[in-house]
């Protein structure tokens, strides 16, 4: 969960892979079916958020709607306020994520949630699907141009 929040590791961290974005490039879309970042935002903040409420034991609102409808809130002329939310809401739930973890006992993380999938597996299927969507918006900004590598860098742990 700290890797891809706002912890320096093998790849960069959300907050770094948004960090300096306009509201105008987060809603920024090229020609193909590519989702924008701001899409891609949103639809992480919702099932992360669904699935955190569940983890807490709470029932999040019935969703009738397909994985389509999650990447909604894609603002063409949103306000650097309004794309501000979105980046603070998606945090936010990044580091409720991190302190759920943390205080999880053995018996919570290995308890079988979904099907034969313990909170062990499903949160680790949460991390790589956020991973998954990290390396979408990266792609997005080396496409409009607001990427720069070499100011990203980050170098890898050293092999043991």
């Amino acid at each position: 969960m700290a890797a891809g929040h706002d912890e320096e590791n093998w790849f960069v961290p959300m907050t770094r892979a948004l960090e300096g974005l306009t509201a105008e490039q987060a809603a920024w879309r090229d020609d193909s079916s590519n989702n924008s970042i701001w899409q891609n935002v949103n639809h992480l903040s919702f099932w992360n958020e669904r699935c955190l409420l569940k983890f807490q034991g709470i029932t999040p609102e019935k969703f009738e709607g397909d994985n389509d409808a999650t990447f909604i809130g894609e603002k063409e002329t949103g306000s650097e306020e309004d794309w501000k939310s979105a980046k603070d809401r998606l945090f936010t739930i990044f580091s409720k994520w991190k302190t759920a973890v943390s205080e999880a006992d053995e018996s919570k993380l290995s308890a079988i949630y979904y099907g034969n999938s313990s909170w062990y597996e499903v949160i680790s299927d949460i991390v790589t699907h956020n991973a998954y969507h990290l390396g979408q918006i990266i792609h997005t900004r080396k496409l409009q141009g607001s990427w720069t590598p070499k100011e990203w860098a980050i170098s890898a742990p050293p092999a043991q």
